[in-house]
């Protein structure tokens, strides 16, 4: 009996290590060790500003100073949209990937008797019309 509450206690102790993660950088603890090589006691093992998910999740070496994310550029292309719109009135913009049927992407934009400016990536919208109607 005394042998199997020792087997318990050691299992649930290894459990316990197992779903630790004592820096709180989102990696567990046992992975930190075994899979990754990393600190479990520092967030960003190699002091270089990354916390070790990121650098993991990024495809940069969490134990390497050098090897760092900010080297990362992505350039987006997106749509800039300008409309006259009549003071007080409400308006809506919306997408369309064929002409057809719309979608609303933004509702409620309150004129003030000028110009107004939306910046709308392209990635976040499936078509590549735009059009904008009062409320």
């Amino acid at each position: 009996m005394k042998r199997a509450i020792t087997v318990f206690i050691y299992a649930f102790i290894t459990l316990l290590t197992a779903l630790a993660d004592t820096d709180g950088d989102g990696i567990k603890d046992y992975d930190e060790v075994y899979t990754y090589g990393t600190s479990f006691s520092k967030a960003d093992t190699d002091g270089d500003g990354f916390d070790d998910l990121f650098e993991i999740n990024t495809k940069y070496d969490p134990l390497n100073q050098q090897s760092t994310p900010e080297a990362y550029l992505d350039i987006q292309i997106a749509v800039e949209l300008k409309f006259n719109a009549a003071k007080d009135l409400n308006y809506k913009i919306e997408n369309s990937v064929d002409l057809e049927n719309w979608s609303a992407i933004e509702t409620g934009v309150l004129g003030k008797g000028g110009l107004i400016k939306r910046l709308y990536s392209i990635d976040d919208y499936p078509g590549r019309y735009f059009r904008v109607k009062r409320e």
